[in-house]
This record gives structure tokens, C-alpha cells and sequence, in this order.
């Protein structure tokens, strides 16, 4: 985890040079393309930053959880985020896939998915508080678990906004 929390870091910076380096590259361009390439650009820039921010923040609760050697995710927890795993992996590389190819029309199925991952994220949670309501869970694997779960719908939410704004950026090409 603190190898992954280094490269992170690394990611942040990156994302700090392109933001400069996109700033020279508008001033280049004529005003009105600098106006609304920019804010799509920027907005761009501020969604895949947000979406290092909370790899981040998932990075250090569980450094931070498994550093004090607190008690691990329970059975059932383990069983909820290993279900989850596999389609938000399966979400990220089709994000990828329509990135990469600039097929946005095929979208539409994608946004399905997201709003079943949100829905799952929002379900999630609910089970959580309850267990904590019946006291069948630690307060501490409780915030770890809900810290994780809380970063990974923000991260399924800006990858969605990153999609919407670059299919914008390259439209007004």
C-alpha cells in the first residue's frame, strides 16, 4: 500500500503539469475556441483529479487501518466488496475502451452500469449502518469499510463526468 501511495502521489503531480502545460497550449488558440475547449479541458482536469483524490483517501484508510492492526473486514464485508470488485473493474475498462476508440455511442449501456454501481454503493452503505445500528460491527472496520465504499461511488461518478466531457472536447474539435 505505501508503494501504491507513492505512485499516487506521482499521479497528482502529473495531474498538476497537465494542467499547466493545457494552460499554454489554450493560450494558443483562437478566443473563442480557447473559451469553450478551456472549460472543457479544465473541467477534464479537475474530474481525474478527483478521481486521484479519492484513490487517495482509499490508499490511506486502509494503510492507516492496517498499520494500527485493527481488526479486518468481516466476512460478509469481504463478500460485498468482492462482488462489487469485478464490476466496477469491468465499468473502468469499458470506460477505457470508449476513451480510447472515441466510440461514445456506446455509452448509453455504460451509463446503465454506473447507475447500478451507485445504486449497489448506496445499498451498500445502508447494510453497513445498520450493522452498526445492531452493533455487529467494529467502529473502526465500519469507517475504513465506509471510507472505501464512499471513494470508489466518487470514483465510478467522476470516471462517468470524465466520459461526458472529453465526448463534449472532441465534438467541438
Amino acid at each position: 500500500l505505501r508503494n501504491l501511495s507513492g505512485k499516487i502521489d506521482s499521479h497528482k503531480d502529473d495531474v498538476k503539469k497537465i494542467k499547466r502545460l493545457g494552460t499554454l497550449g489554450i493560450r494558443k488558440l483562437s478566443p473563442s475556441d480557447a473559451f469553450e475547449r478551456g472549460l472543457y479541458f479544465y473541467q477534464a482536469n479537475d474530474f481525474i483529479g478527483e478521481m486521484v483524490y479519492a484513490l487517495a483517501k482509499i490508499s490511506v484508510a486502509c494503510e492507516d487501518h492496517i498499520a494500527n492492526n485493527f481488526n479486518p473486514l468481516s466476512d460478509e464485508q469481504k463478500e460485498e466488496l468482492c462482488e462489487t470488485k469485478n464490476a466496477i473493474r469491468d465499468f473502468l475498462s469499458e470506460c477505457i475502451l470508449i476513451l480510447q476508440n472515441e466510440d461514445f455511442e456506446a455509452r448509453r449501456e455504460l451509463y446503465i452500469n454506473n447507475k447500478w454501481l451507485l445504486t449497489d454503493f448506496h445499498e451498500m452503505k445502508r447494510r453497513q449502518l445498520k450493522r452498526v445500528q445492531n452493533q455487529n460491527a467494529s467502529t473502526k472496520v465500519s469507517m475504513v469499510y465506509l471510507t472505501v465504499i464512499q471513494e470508489t461511488h466518487t470514483l465510478v461518478s467522476y470516471t462517468t463526468n470524465l466520459l461526458k466531457v472529453n465526448r463534449k472536447l472532441l465534438q467541438n474539435s
